[in-house]
């Protein structure tokens, strides 16, 4: 799998910010790029537990740099199809032994 995956969004971001002479500047995020995980960022699936959404909140946003707040004004549906990106890079979890 590539180092970084680009995924267009179907909903974009609409952003504002407030430049210091006051006048306000709007953005839009169209698409984010997320890098494949390292192990520091597994961490997060650790420290969130069973708290799913938080967890792949907190994880889309160190993939892709973009801050919290950005990830959690995006469309359901982009959500879930970065969640569904970001799944695929984690691991299925511990091996276990044969049974029987």
């Amino acid at each position: 799998m590539a180092a970084q995956t680009i995924h267009r969004l179907k909903h974009p971001v609409a952003l504002q910010f407030r430049q210091s002479d006051g006048s306000i500047r709007d953005e839009s995020i169209t698409e984010l790029k997320l890098r494949r995980p390292a192990a520091r960022d597994l961490r997060l699936v650790d420290s969130y537990g069973s708290q799913m959404v938080g967890m792949m909140i907190a994880l889309i946003a160190a993939l892709s740099g973009q801050e919290i707040e950005v990830i959690e004004k995006l469309d359901a549906e982009d959500f879930g199809d970065l969640s569904d990106v970001v799944s695929d890079f984690l691991p299925d979890g511990p091996k276990t032994g044969a049974t029987g």
